[in-house]
C-alpha cells in the first residue's frame, strides 16, 4: 500500500523536487523491507518443506561472522556502536548457506536495537562437537515479549517503528531447532543476549 501510494504522489506533476526525493526514498525502503520479508518466508517454507537438512559444507565459521559484520557496516557506523569480538578461527561442517542468515538475522537484530554509541559483543566457542555463540547488545526486551519473541510475525511494542516484520528471529529459531540446536534469549538491566547451540563435526 506505501509502495503504491507514494508511486501515485510521484506521478503527480504538481509536487516539488524535495518531496519526489521524499518519496522515493519511502518506496526504496519499503521495497527492501518487502524483499527481506519475502526471502525469508521462502526460507522459513523451504525448511519446513525439509526433514533433515544437510550438514556437510565445511567453512571458517568465524570468517562467517566477521564478513557479516564488514556487510552491516554502513548500519552500526551511522549509530557509531562498537563490536567486542571473541572469535577464534574454527573450522566446521554444517549448513553453510542457513546459518549466515541465522548469524545476519541476530546480528542485524543487535545493531537495530542497540542504543547509540554501545557496544555489541559476540563470544564464539566450539567444545565437544558443539558450537557456542553469545551475542550480547545493550537494548532490552521487556518480559511480557521475551516468550514471545520467536513468534512468526510476532513484532513487541516498542520495535513497531523499527520497520521490523516480525519474520527474522522466527527463521533463526526454525533453522537452528532444524539443525538440532537451541537459540535461547535473556534480558534485564540494559543487556540482551541471544545464545545459539548446536552441534558441528
Amino acid at each position: 500500500s506505501a509502495i503504491k501510494g507514494y508511486s501515485d504522489l510521484i506521478l503527480e506533476a504538481n509536487i516539488s523536487k524535495e518531496e519526489q526525493t521524499e518519496y522515493a526514498t519511502i518506496i526504496s525502503n519499503e521495497s527492501s523491507r518487502l524483499t527481506e520479508l519475502s526471502r525469508n518466508m521462502l526460507l522459513i517454507s523451504m525448511i519446513d518443506s525439509k526433514m533433515i537438512l544437510p550438514t556437510t559444507d565445511k567453512f571458517n565459521v568465524s570468517e562467517q561472522i566477521r564478513n557479516i559484520i564488514q556487510f552491516t557496516q554502513l548500519s552500526w557506523e551511522e549509530k557509531n556502536l562498537e563490536f567486542d569480538l571473541e572469535l577464534h578461527d574454527e573450522v566446521v561442517f554444517s549448513n553453510k548457506e542457513l546459518l549466515y542468515q541465522v548469524w545476519l538475522n541476530l546480528i542485524s537484530n543487535s545493531i537495530k536495537f542497540s542504543p547509540r554509541d554501545s557496544t555489541i559483543k559476540l563470544e564464539l566457542s566450539i567444545s565437544d562437537n558443539r558450537m557456542n555463540l553469545v551475542i550480547s547488545n545493550e537494548g532490552t526486551i521487556m518480559s511480557e515479549d521475551i516468550e514471545k519473541i520467536f513468534d512468526l510475525f510476532y513484532i513487541p511494542e516498542e520495535s513497531r517503528s523499527s520497520n521490523s516484520s516480525g519474520v527474522g528471529l522466527a527463521l533463526v529459531k526454525n533453522i537452528v531447532g532444524k539443525l538440532n540446536g537451541e537459540v535461547d534469549v535473556e534480558s534485564s538491566n540494559n543487556k540482551t543476549t541471544f545464545t545459539v547451540n548446536l552441534p558441528v563435526s
